[in-house]
């Protein structure tokens, strides 16, 4: 028991290393673990799936030896299986189906072990996880939610979050809307579950999703702002970087639909919030981000003077940063000037710092770099 606990606190075994020291308990000590070890075990697994340690078939060798030993899976160990095929799922080397999860909850049912919250927010994590590489749709998670709740689960506040991840997720494809995110919200409210502020970061990022595509505005940003003000949060580095991303992809407004300008106004809103901020807060991405919402209108200067505003805060120079930086360059000759700080400071180069160097020697517009990387 003691040894278990303590691979579940550390989290750095792999799963073979849990499976090896399970063999040898049972085979070489004769120790018959009881249930709470298993779960110990499973959960020790979870973790090490999460680290790159692990995988499904680690898992699958404990379950083969508790049903050897006759022991019955209880909530606790599906809730882990659940988290071992979410993390599973997450990891582009991982095969996860689907069928997986239902395999999972068939025998679920089967065992007749009750589902608790747990088991639902796990669930609809591997779900989110299988949609984002086009294995699974909200559908999933509609009838996964009707199936749970049939039997008395009840949602919360993550319940909701992962439900609007995945609405976020449809908005980046070219589909869901605003209005269906606050019908989730006025569900979640009805059934007296308060937002909280990572629920309403994830739906201001849902909302630059529909920006992107024309689908919303800033109008619906500031209400997800305000949101936020009415609750008494306090904007993080995550609400600031959504609100950048809002502010970049926004036109302004005719009568009739958009100008196809960019929205000035938008971006020194952002600022606002961005200097509001504890400089201890602020990220190298969202610099990155800030950058890019001046960068949108033209504001190359500002934007690029926001590395050494970085750096005077003990904010290191990034990749990320210089790529955002490079972006909002308007003419070679100030691209080549920042390319080579940015050599000069021995700061990594990646696939997108290339693509913009060929983009800027192969004599391409980069007024209309905002354009081209909407």
């Amino acid at each position: 028991m003691t040894l278990a606990s303590a691979m579940c606190a550390a989290g750095d075994l792999s799963g073979k290393q849990v499976n090896r020291i399970l063999d040898f308990l049972v085979t070489s000590r004769g120790v018959r673990p009881d249930i709470r070890t298993y779960n110990l075990l499973l959960s020790s697994i979870a973790g090490s799936v999460r680290n790159g340690k692990g995988s499904m078939s680690d898992a699958g060798a404990v379950l083969e030896m508790m049903d050897k030993e006759g022991r019955a899976l209880n909530v606790f160990s599906f809730n882990s299986l659940l988290q071992i095929l979410a993390q599973s799922a997450a990891k582009s080397s991982e095969t996860v189906e689907i069928g997986d999860l239902e395999s999972i909850l068939t025998r679920m049912e089967a065992d007749t072990v009750r589902p608790d919250t747990v088991s639902l927010n796990s669930a609809l994590s591997a779900i989110l996880a299988l949609s984002k590489a086009g294995k699974a749709s909200s559908k999933d998670a509609d009838v996964l939610l009707d199936r749970l709740t049939a039997l008395g689960v009840r949602p919360d506040a993550i319940t909701y979050s992962r439900r609007l991840e995945l609405l976020s997720l449809d908005a980046s494809h070219g589909k869901g809307s605003y209005s269906e995110a606050l019908m989730l919200l006025q569900s979640m409210r009805e059934d007296r579950i308060k937002p909280n502020l990572v629920t309403l970061n994830i739906l201001l990022r849902l909302v630059s999703n529909l920006i992107a595509r024309g689908s919303a505005g800033m109008k619906e940003a500031d209400e997800v702002m305000e949101f936020i003000r009415e609750e008494k949060f306090t904007p993080t580095e995550h609400t600031v970087s959504a609100y950048c991303k809002c502010a970049r992809l926004a036109r302004k407004r005719a009568k009739r639909g958009h100008t196809g300008l960019p929205n000035e106004e938008a971006v020194y809103k952002a600022w606002a919030l961005f200097k509001e901020l504890e400089a201890e807060r602020r990220t190298d991405r969202l610099y990155a981000n800030m950058m890019d919402a001046f960068g949108s209108i033209g504001k190359e200067s500002i934007a690029v003077g926001l590395i050494e505003l970085a750096e005077s805060h003990g904010v290191n120079s990034t990749t990320v940063m210089y790529n955002a930086a490079l972006r909002c360059c308007r003419n070679v000759e100030s691209f080549e000037a920042v390319l080579q700080r940015m050599r000069n400071a021995n700061i990594d180069e990646n696939e997108a710092t290339q693509g913009l160097i060929d983009r800027a020697r192969g004599g391409s517009d980069l007024t209309k770099n905002f354009d081209f990387y909407r």
